[in-house]
């Protein structure tokens, strides 16, 4: 799949995230445009980003995050969570929340 249009930044995010939970995927960045946040009418540089998984694979990762999102609800709304748990809960979320923002 070939995502269009991405901060160069947050592909970066992205492709490192990616291979934290599954260094067995392929991401790169194949196109960068700078000449538009050079002449500055944006405010990031743009990039193609190439994400080498099958849709399947794509929703099993889009599960993955909602269920760090589940973990943390869960967590933050036990009232025998330590603040610790509750702060890792929410740090593991964060952590990878760039891969549904820019699969999604």
């Amino acid at each position: 799949m070939i995502i269009s249009d991405v901060d160069i930044e947050k592909a970066k995010l992205f492709i490192e995230r990616l291979w934290e939970l599954h260094p067995e995927y392929h991401a790169e960045i194949t196109v960068v445009d700078e000449n538009l946040h050079r002449l500055g009418k944006i405010d990031y540089i743009p990039c193609q980003l190439l994400v080498e998984i099958s849709e399947d694979q794509r929703f099993d990762l889009l599960d993955e995050i909602e269920d760090m999102d589940i973990d943390y609800i869960q967590t933050d709304e036990n009232p025998k969570a330590s603040k610790a748990q509750k702060d890792a809960a929410w740090e593991k979320r964060n952590r990878y929340g760039i891969i549904e923002e820019i699969l999604a």
